[in-house]
C-alpha cells in the first residue's frame, strides 16, 4: 500500500519524491493527482509512505517493542517468522545477533551475523555487531578488522567509525593505522 501526504503549491499540482538516507522513498502528492502505480519498482527501493520507514524497519521496531514490553516469546516468534518469510534480507539475522549480544551470548551473536553476511556480504551492521562481539570476547584484533569492514562497507557509519577509532587508539594505531587501512 502506498500512503501519500497531500501537498498544495499555489495553483499547480505536483508530485514529490524524497529518497532518504535509509533508502526509503517518501512521496507527497497534490490531492488531485495520483502517484505512479509502480514507483517502488521504478526506483528499486521500497515505498512505505510519508513516514519514510521501510517494512524491515517497521518489523524490527515491532520486535523491539515486544521485547521492551517483556513479551520475549512473542518477539522470538515474530523474529523467527520474519527470518522464514524474508529469505534474502540480512536484517532479521542482524537483529537476532544484536539480541544475542544484549544477552551477552557473544558466540551466538557472531553466528547470526555470519548468516547475515552470507546473505549480504556488504552488510555493515553485521560487521559492526561482529566487532562488538569480538571486542566483548577480548579478541581486539578481530574486532578491529570487523569495524574496518563495517566502515568500508558503509562509509560514514558513525558508530563503526567511533568504535574503530577508540579501539585503534587503545591498540596504539591511532589515526595513522586508520588512514593506512584506506590508503591501499
Amino acid at each position: 500500500m502506498h500512503a501519500t501526504m497531500p501537498v498544495m503549491y499555489m495553483k499547480r499540482s505536483f508530485f514529490l519524491v524524497f529518497l532518504l538516507s535509509t533508502g526509503a522513498v517518501v512521496s507527497a502528492v497534490a490531492e488531485d493527482r495520483k502517484p505512479p502505480e509502480n514507483l517502488s519498482g521504478a526506483l528499486g527501493t521500497p515505498v512505505v509512505g510519508s513516514s519514510g520507514r521501510t517494512a524491515s524497519n517497521l518489523k524490527r521496531d515491532e520486535i523491539r517493542q515486544l521485547l521492551q514490553a517483556g513479551k520475549t516469546s512473542k518477539a522470538q516468534k515474530e523474529l523467527d517468522r520474519w527470518m522464514g518469510q524474508d529469505k534474502k534480507s540480512p536484517e532479521p539475522w542482524v537483529l537476532a545477533g544484536t539480541l544475542q549480544f544484549e544477552k551477552k551470548k557473544y558466540k551466538k551473536c557472531l553466528s547470526f551475523c555470519a548468516k547475515a553476511l552470507s546473505k549480504s556480504p556488504q552488510c555493515a551492521e553485521a560487521y559492526f555487531w561482529r566487532g562488538r562481539a569480538y571486542e566483548a570476547l577480548g579478541k581486539t584484533l578481530e574486532a578491529l578488522n570487523e569495524y574496518r569492514a563495517a566502515v568500508k562497507a558503509k562509509p560514514g557509519y558513525s558508530e563503526a567509525q567511533d568504535a574503530l577509532t577508540q579501539l585503534s587508539n587503545q591498540l596504539g594505531e591511532g589515526e595513522a593505522g586508520y588512514k593506512s587501512f584506506f590508503s591501499y
